[in-house]
């Protein structure tokens, strides 16, 4: 909701319900505000969940344009396949979110398992990743 400061407290201007789904049926696992991207405040909503042994999350960049919400792009930030390996190790992998230049780009370092990292620049409206991901998803 974008709510606007009246006499009586605040008052609903515009519903965007819901403005984003993440994980398992929906759930949303945590969420911050944060002004690192760019000079319009952005909501990190975390999702994920396990599916037959595997288990995936991500992050979500929502950014509270003034028109309303937009997705700038979805991240996977965590595996783990214990649950569904049998003769082999497991992989796990966990990301972060490092290096952020406001409004151009980031770079997500991931460990575990494997150590990489991803880079995603900027375009529009939209944050799109350089190159493929060796990161594992569900």
């Amino acid at each position: 909701m974008y709510l606007r400061r009246s006499a009586q407290g605040f008052a609903v201007v515009k519903r965007f319900v819901p403005a984003l789904e993440a994980g398992s049926s929906g759930t949303v696992a945590g969420w911050r505000i944060s002004r690192r991207y760019g000079s319009l405040p952005v909501v990190e909503v975390e999702g994920g969940g396990t599916w037959q042994g595997y288990t995936c999350s991500l992050t979500t960049l929502l950014e509270l344009a003034s028109g309303k919400p937009r997705e700038l792009v979805s991240v996977p930030l965590f595996y783990d396949d214990a649950g569904a390996v049998v003769d082999k190790k497991a992989t796990r992998i966990e990301g972060r979110i490092v290096r952020v230049i406001a409004g151009k780009s980031f770079d997500v370092e991931y460990s575990g398992s494997r150590r990489f990292s991803d880079r995603y620049v900027r375009h529009g409206d939209r944050y799109t990743l350089v190159g493929k991901s060796r990161m594992e998803t569900c």
